[in-house]
């Protein structure tokens, strides 16, 4: 009997891991509400609501209660259209309806009496205003998307080009990038080790993106700077398909190292060379079962072979990724959803940044599978139910070109030789979350209450190894002006370990007299994480407040003052404790070949612990916006964002003792720092949020303007100008403080606070992105895309090290923090495309639609700007990294149907 059970549980989950709607269509769903009301203002009760979309598998229908208010729920974003009926009032239709992930479209309509039967449509007046809601987000459709020169990446891309983005999707409103939440249908997909996004997407199965920043409900948890969601596309009760083929190769491309070499005329910059460009994909959706099941089908192959400029090898990527989804409408009140989406990523000739030797580039082999899952059921119009199961599982490596030890120039951080190490890097997460929601309208207005509890179990497995030297010894080498004087041994390891997070969360969206919502509510994460099987090793707790109030100023849903505030915590990395179980690393001075003189190890047996008082790094951010619909189709929106980096992580050596030296750096100035006394007696540090040395503190200000108009008429529009300012004394990167052994660096020892205060260095100061489209009409009927984007340099500044009385070596700024700052990024891209309608149709199902032709040009103006210079002092100090590509043309072929 167990044995059947057990085996009819495997059946069901395995079953219910691969029958979806689009598990995100209703994670990132959207919400209609409504009020009807006659000629004079007075409410309608019993009105019949039928909404009917190509995004639904069949039509819903709905009644306005006593209080003539209805509301449709968890609606799959896409175009609606709404009849309300009445007996003794005419019939009204409100067609063009677009409702957007996680927004709340707010709808009054009048129904005037006839005697007769009349029917009255009203066509494409979809608010552009979500009165309800205090979010900051931006959103692009799948029709803006394609209407762009969109460069076909893998995500990131994507997000650089949203509103208040810097380096190139580094940082969102001043937030790090290990704070990003990268989601896919709702689903948080980042690396449980740093947060970076894990696995990789393809724009043509997107339907939508969104871009939260702030102001987000407590029920999206796990992130400090911003969720990046997108929105994959599902089946409808219509079929539809889209068939891509980009193709490019190097004589599509400029050249403008140029441009570089006249300011380094010493150093060589290798030009950007393309081997090998296409790409290819094909979706497909519709009804299975008309009314009963549809399906979504997609298939991506890319190949991309190129030399980047600062580089001397080809850079190879033949990724392939697929979503295969279905959707069941079990009954009128169940839905069951499930799809499985994956990833292969590998890359050949992988290297750092400006590395010139080919042995230190590596291969990464990788592949990522997302099953996921869920069941909703609607008690009620008022009550719903989801339960849902998402996880991904995958891999990706770092397989060196040989066994050598690396060489690590100290001056440039250029390596040589052979790539850092080999290592295998193992991802997971597995995460079950129910949702109930329940609204109200009662109790001095309406309510709309949700509470939640989340279960995930994220896991990180990483096999690392060194080159080995002529001794077999595991090793790598440090070099200063071209002499090795250090080396750095250790043995090989593999170990797992995870994060467990529990989460419970309430929230209410209050609306007091139609006018004013008040969002509140609270978020609760418990995190416990380890060696998997072992010592759990940092239990925190987290507790997120978040308050906001949206006001409609006019009474017309057309201006909304909205302001809010929200504890935003940084989601677990497993990289803050990592290296607990890391094998012993020996520190020597390099004499002659094989022979060395250890001066120092650090044993994270013994040498390392985490506070056990250790607080979650956390982010309280502020903003106060207005929205303002402009014309039918056309919004605008003014944001101001304060936010304080709190309890961020570092270190502290405990038994260390300090005195100062004075020393002179490559440009000869002298400069005072501090070496450690007692070196060698048994050091110990502990991860904490250090404050022994320093208080590490950082502020960020930004103002938003952002003008979107919706694709009517012709043509769309999203610009966005952003100022902002980002003052501390640290610098806002990644996860933890940094990586492994790393994560112990920030604020363990007073040379960190030398010169530290000033600008911070992970944002553009002044940003303005336009993007849009125009379509010409007959007898052209052609389309005609751009993008723009000015961006102000971001801040950096030079440092050095600085050999010491007790045989260390120690870092210091040599200038005040962002006293450099790097050019100005001034980039337009164009598109053009003209469309054939195609003769016949597609088996007597549909027509055959219509055929693009597309010519996408990069980097019109083949601007050269350098994107990372060398900020360390020596004879290579601003020289380039990386070069932005030159101009560049893709031709592209596109079916639609």
């Amino acid at each position: 009997m167990k044995s059947r059970l057990a085996t009819g549980l495997a059946a069901l989950i395995f079953v219910m891991s691969f029958c979806y709607l689009a598990y995100g269509q209703l994670a990132v769903q959207g919400t209609i509400l409504g009020t009807v009301e006659d000629e004079t203002g007075a409410r309608l009760p019993g009105v019949t609501v039928t909404l009917r979309s190509t995004a639904l598998i069949r039509e819903q229908v709905y009644y306005t209660s006593e209080t003539g208010i209805f509301r449709a729920q968890a609606l799959t974003p896409g175009v609606y259209d709404i009849t309300f009926e009445l007996q003794g009032f005419s019939t009204l239709v409100r067609s063009g309806i677009i409702v957007s992930p996680k927004t709340t479209v707010s709808l009054t309509l009048s129904m005037r009496i006839a005697p007769i039967t009349e029917v009255i449509t009203v066509t494409g007046e979809s608010p552009t205003v979500d009165t309800k809601s205090t979010t900051a987000k931006t959103d692009f459709t799948a029709e803006f998307l394609n209407s762009i020169p969109e460069r076909r990446g893998t995500g990131s891309d994507i997000l650089a080009i949203s509103p208040g983005v810097s380096m190139g999707g580094d940082s969102v409103a001043g937030g790090s990038w290990s704070g990003i939440s990268w989601q896919i249908d709702g689903v948080d997909t980042s690396d449980p080790d740093m947060g970076t996004q894990f696995p990789f997407i393809n724009v043509d199965y997107l339907q939508e993106t969104e871009v939260i920043s702030s102001g987000a409900p407590p029920e999206f948890g796990k992130y400090s700077g911003a969720i990046f969601n997108v929105v994959t596309k599902s089946g409808g009760t219509e079929y539809h398909g889209e068939g891509n083929f980009f193709y490019k190769n190097n004589s599509f491309f400029g050249s403008n190292v140029e441009k570089v070499q006249e300011e380094f005329p010493d150093f060589y910059v290798t030009p950007y060379e393309q081997k090998k460009y296409y790409d290819f994909s094909f979706n497909i959706g519709g009804p299975f079962i008309r009314n009963k099941v549809h399906f979504f089908f997609s298939y991506y192959q890319l190949v991309n072979d190129r030399i980047r400029s600062g580089n001397v090898e080809v850079t190879t990527d033949h990724s392939r990724r697929g979503v295969e989804k279905i959707s069941m409408q079990l009954t009128d009140k169940d839905r069951v959803m499930g799809a499985l989406m994956w990833d292969n990523y590998p890359v050949g000739g992988r290297a750092p940044a400006g590395t010139l030797d080919p042995n230190a580039y590596c291969e990464e082999p990788s592949w990522t599978f997302n099953p996921m899952a869920t069941w909703q059921h609607i008690f009620s119009p008022e009550a719903l139910l989801e339960v849902r199961f998402m996880g991904y599982y995958g891999y990706y490596d770092l397989v060196p070109r040989n066994d050598l030890p690396v060489i690590v120039d100290w001056d440039t951080w250029d390596i040589s030789q052979s790539y850092w190490y080999y290592m295998h890097n193992g991802r997971g997460s597995s995460e079950v979350k129910a949702d109930y929601s329940y609204y109200a309208e009662e109790w001095a207005g309406t309510h709309d209450f949700k509470v939640g509890v989340h279960y995930q179990n994220a896991y990180m497995h990483t096999i690392l190894k060194y080159g080995l030297d002529e001794f077999d010894q595991p090793a790598y080498y440090y070099a200063i002006e071209g002499e090795i004087i250090e080396a750095k041994l250790r043995d090989w390891y593999d170990h797992t370990w995870a994060n467990r997070v529990l989460t419970l969360y309430g929230q209410d969206a209050w609306t007091i007299e139609d006018r004013l919502t008040v969002n509140y509510g609270v978020r609760m994460d418990k995190t416990v994480g380890g060696l998997r099987g072992g010592s759990d090793w940092i239990h925190y707790t987290d507790i997120a407040p978040r308050f906001g109030a949206a006001y409609d100023l006019t009474g017309d849903g057309k201006t909304l003052l909205k302001a809010s505030w929200g504890r935003y915590f940084e989601a677990p990395h497993c990289s803050t404790y990592s290296f607990k179980d890391e094998p012993i690393t020996y520190y020597a001075d390099w004499l002659a070949p094989g022979v060395y003189d250890i001066y120092a190890w650090d044993d994270p047996a013994t040498n390392f612990n985490i506070d056990e008082n250790l607080k979650n790094h956390l982010a309280e951010t502020a903003t106060i916006a207005l929205d303002r619909e402009l014309f039918p189709d056309v919004g605008v929106t003014v944001r101001y964002t304060h936010r304080i980096e709190k309890r961020v992580f570092g270190g502290e050596n405990r038994l260390a003792e300090w005195a100062p030296f004075t020393d002179v750096d490559w440009s000869g100035q002298t400069h005072t720092l501090y070496y450690q006394t007692n070196v060698g007696e048994d050091d110990r540090w502990v991860v904490n949020n250090p404050t022994k040395y320093g208080d590490l503190h950082l502020a960020y200000d930004g103002v938003d303007i952002i003008l979107k108009k919706r694709y009517s008429n012709n043509w769309q529009l999203t610009a966005a100008f952003t100022w902002q300012q980002s003052k501390g004394n640290y610098y806002l990167g990644g996860a933890a403080g940094g990586f492994g052994l790393s994560s112990v660096s920030l604020g363990d020892d007073p040379n960190d606070f030398i010169n530290a205060e000033g600008t911070s260095g992970h944002y553009n100061p002044i940003i303005f992105r336009i993007q849009g489209s125009y379509r010409l009409p007959e007898p052209i009927d052609a389309l005609f895309g751009w993008t723009y984007e000015y961006m102000t340099g971001y801040f950096e500044e030079p440092y050095d090290w600085f050999y010491a009385p007790n045989g260390r070596s120690y870092q210091i700024l040599v200038e005040e923090r962002g006293s450099f700052q790097h050019d100005a990024r001034n980039i337009v891209d164009l598109r053009l495309e003209k469309r054939f309608k195609l003769p016949g149709s597609l088996g007597g199902i549909k027509d055959a639609g219509e055929l693009g032709v597309m010519v996408d040009i990069f980097n019109v103006l083949n601007q050269a700007t350098i994107t990372s210079r060398r900020m360390g002092l020596g004879s290579n100090y601003l020289t380039p990294r990386r070069v932005i590509r030159p101009r560049e043309f893709r031709i592209g072929v596109r079916w639609i149907f």
